[in-house]
């Protein structure tokens, strides 16, 4: 037993816009390991959990935090409602960190970074809670689609009128004033909401997008729309064994709950609304695959496009990853991260109330990977996390240039 350690789950949002993905990029990790100094991280802004985790320094606990996601975010992808959790060992020996001192904490730093994440709350819970044991998570999917289809307004390279300018660019320059004219809109959605919504170059077939939706509701096998690669990585988590395609695919079934709707957003310029029409799509499962949505969306538009739903049909009824045709995934600028909700049993003794910790049992700190204790008494000239991330910034583009080099 560790006296003072505590299991913390931490709610919190963000805007994926400027972030590499919610998950810490493999490269960054290794140059993390060479650029920190002892006793703090080099502090990784390019993704959710890097950030979060470096400024969690900024409380001086005796161990290093490891913050573990409950859900991953693909860069550019927003969570309205996400939660991860850490496991903090105290200064001071028998006490425990305050959840809101760490709410205020981080959220200060975070603010001082510039950085778009944002802490809603923090709850002490027990030491076998696991933040990926979500009951429900529900994703958002937001798009615009052109009323009038762009390639069709713009005259054929074949009439007569046009033909015989042999002058590429004239007729590049021809075109460009014709979209223009007939499609002023294009690419000037208002800046509340451009890097929110995923917005179509081609217009769609509302019907059949929505009885393409259909098909994935229900109970289905949606190995097809998963990477491979993503495959082998849950097969570690499953078994110690080599890995096995046809065992791995049978875990790959999920429950998906699926409505779609018309949607107005609050236009700074109404008029748009005589270009556009604006849909959302809202996905609910106990968990996705990886890319899973996107694809689905991506399928499901390629349908609308071809009018015919054969493909998705296809791929529902021979799940393997091998089958995925190589339609283009969905904008990742359109999907949120709405909710992740947990049973009341699992956070039946979560609180935020400090004279209520410990919450019991104590996290296991010999099945953590990565644990590490740090001795602060030996750290000379402690750097906060603004500080690191200047220091961090110039070491990065310098390691970078010498490697280049």
């Amino acid at each position: 037993m560790v006296m003072g350690i505590q299991r913390y789950l931490i709610r919190f949002g963000y805007s994926g816009t400027r972030f590499n993905g919610a998950q810490k990029q493999q490269r960054r990790v290794e140059l993390s390991e060479r650029l920190s100094r002892p006793g703090y991280s080099y502090l990784d802004s390019k993704s959710v959990q890097g950030a979060i985790e470096s400024v969690l320094y900024d409380l001086r606990p005796r161990n290093n935090p490891i913050f573990t996601l409950s859900s991953r975010t693909d860069k550019g992808v927003h969570a309205y409602h996400s939660s991860g959790s850490v496991d903090l060992v105290h200064p001071v020996r028998g006490d425990y960190f305050d959840p809101k001192e760490i709410t205020w904490t981080l959220n200060s730093a975070l603010e001082s970074l510039g950085l778009d994440i944002r802490i809603y709350k923090t709850v002490a819970v027990p030491g076998i809670f696991n933040p990926r044991w979500a009951k429900k998570r529900v994703y958002h999917y937001k798009f615009a689609a052109p009323k009038e289809n762009l390639y069709t307004i713009v005259p054929s390279i074949q009439d007569p009128k046009i033909f015989k300018n042999s002058q590429f660019h004239i007729l590049r320059q021809f075109e460009h004033e014709m979209l223009k004219e007939k499609f002023p809109h294009q690419g000037i959605l208002p800046l509340e909401i451009r890097n929110e919504i995923a917005e179509l170059r081609k217009s769609i077939n509302a019907k059949i997008f929505a009885e393409a939706l259909e098909h994935f509701q229900g109970k289905h096998n949606f190995a097809s729309f998963c990477h491979i690669a993503h495959l082998k990585n849950l097969w570690t988590s499953y078994s110690e064994g080599p890995f096995n395609v046809e065992q791995m695919i049978a875990l790959c079934e999920r429950e998906v709950d699926i409505e779609f709707c018309s949607w107005k957003p609050n236009l700074s310029n109404p008029s748009l609304s005589t270009f556009f029409n604006f849909y959302q799509i809202k996905f609910t499962s106990t968990s996705f695959l990886y890319n899973q949505i996107r694809r689905m969306i991506g399928s499901a538009l390629e349908s609308s496009r071809k009018g015919s739903i054969e493909n998705i049909q296809f791929l529902l009824a021979n799940p393997n990853p091998s089958n995925w045709s190589g339609v283009h995934l969905a904008d990742p600028k359109g999907l949120h991260l709405y909710d992740i909700e947990y049973s009341l049993d699992v956070l039946r003794d979560a609180t935020d109330i400090f004279s209520e910790l410990p919450v019991l049992p104590e996290p296991n700190v010999d099945k953590i990977p990565g644990f590490k204790w740090i001795n602060w008494e030996k750290i000379k000239n402690f750097k906060s996390s603004v500080d690191r991330y200047n220091i961090s910034r110039a070491e990065y583009y310098q390691d970078s240039k010498t490697s280049s080099s």
